[in-house]
C-alpha cells in the first residue's frame, strides 16, 4: 500500500482504476483544492482576460470542466448539471461535515521563507 498528496485529476486516475486506487480524505481534514485563473496587473489585454474568466464560470462551460477533470466546483449551479456518478461521488463533493475540515492555503507572506528553508532541508538531507 502507498499513499500520495495529489492535485488535479486524481480522480481521472482513480475512476479508470478503482480496484488498485483510492482517493482519501483523512478524517482530521485536508487542504482543499484550488484552482485559480488570475489577470495579472501587467496584463495587455485585461478585458479579454475577464471576458475569458467569465467564460469559463458560465454553467454549461464550467460543468465540461468539472466532468473532463472529475474535481469538484465552486460554481453553485453546475452540480444539478452533473451526471449522477459525478453529482453523487462524496470524493468529488464532499459533504459539508467534510468540507468544514478542509482548509484553504492563505498567502504567507514573508513567513514563507520559513518554509521554503525547512522544505529545502528536508530535500538537501
Amino acid at each position: 500500500m502507498h499513499a500520495a498528496h495529489y492535485f488535479v485529476g486524481a480522480m481521472m486516475y482513480v475512476l479508470e482504476k478503482p480496484d488498485t486506487l483510492a482517493y482519501v480524505i483523512p478524517e482530521e481534514g485536508a487542504t482543499m483544492y484550488q484552482e485559480d485563473i488570475c489577470v495579472l496587473k501587467s496584463a495587455p489585454n485585461k478585458a479579454n482576460a475577464r471576458k475569458f474568466q467569465e467564460f469559463m464560470m458560465r454553467p454549461e462551460i464550467s460543468v465540461l470542466n468539472t466532468i473532463q477533470q472529475k474535481n469538484g466546483t465552486v460554481n453553485t449551479k453546475v452540480p444539478a448539471l452533473l451526471p449522477p456518478e459525478l453529482r453523487n461521488d462524496v470524493n468529488i463533493n464532499p459533504p459539508a461535515a467534510v468540507r468544514a475540515k478542509l482548509q484553504i492555503f492563505e498567502d504567507l507572506g514573508a513567513d514563507l521563507k520559513v518554509y521554503d528553508r525547512a522544505w529545502t532541508k528536508v530535500k538537501t538531507n
